[in-house]
């Protein structure tokens, strides 16, 4: 079948990642002409990636740590006061942090489905507290998702105490020390943080 739409995932590391795999599969079987590739960035070259997007193009795609509160600044979006009041859905204004592009009416636009996701497990279970692991994209979509179950108690810990203490306050949660995280006694602890993958950070 002939390839004619591109799609891609963009983040470092992304050796752990199977959305190539998957997303691939998914086309070939729904008869789609799409292909769908790893694009590993380091932070300095992540405006590159979105010249190569508009450049290809790239017809839209995901995107993962640590590039998710970042790529906001290159959607198609208008910036006033530096932050991007267009371009961007609601949610993702709100999270504060995008997880796929994708194009309308010739506009690079963000969304960010981290918190459909995350809720979509814990709905109907009792949550009384929760302990966010790491002040990246994925924890503001985090504490989001917690606030819209209505989880009274929410608590966040960084290694670097300044990060997790700016989240807090930019939420209204509370900013635990890295080194109290084991005491925190919260019925729920999400990781979101990068330890646990593949790639360079196995070990």
């Amino acid at each position: 079948m002939h390839k004619e739409k591109l799609f891609a995932i963009v983040g470092c590391p992304l050796g752990h990642s199977l959305s190539p795999e998957l997303h691939s599969w998914a086309f070939d079987e729904i008869g789609y002409p799409g292909i769908y590739m790893a694009f590993e960035q380091n932070p300095e070259n992540l405006a590159r990636f979105y010249d190569a997007v508009r450049t290809l193009p790239v017809s839209g795609g995901n995107i993962t740590i640590p590039f998710k509160v970042d790529s906001m600044r290159y959607v198609d979006g208008v910036l006033a006061n530096d932050e991007v009041v267009d371009g961007v859905s609601e949610r993702a204004k709100r999270i504060g942090a995008m997880n796929t592009f994708y194009w309308k009416d010739g506009r690079l636009l963000g969304e960010n489905t981290d918190v459909i996701g995350f809720m979509a497990p814990l709905r109907g279970r009792k949550i009384d507290s929760a302990l966010i692991l790491g002040a990246g994209g994925v924890s503001r979509a985090a504490i989001v998702a917690l606030q819209e179950l209505g989880v009274p108690d929410i608590r966040i810990t960084n290694r670097t105490p300044e990060k997790g203490s700016a989240l807090a306050e930019e939420f209204g949660i509370q900013a635990v020390p890295y080194e109290d995280r084991a005491g925190c006694g919260c019925s729920l602890v999400i990781n979101a943080t990068c330890l646990g993958m593949k790639g360079r950070w196995q070990d």
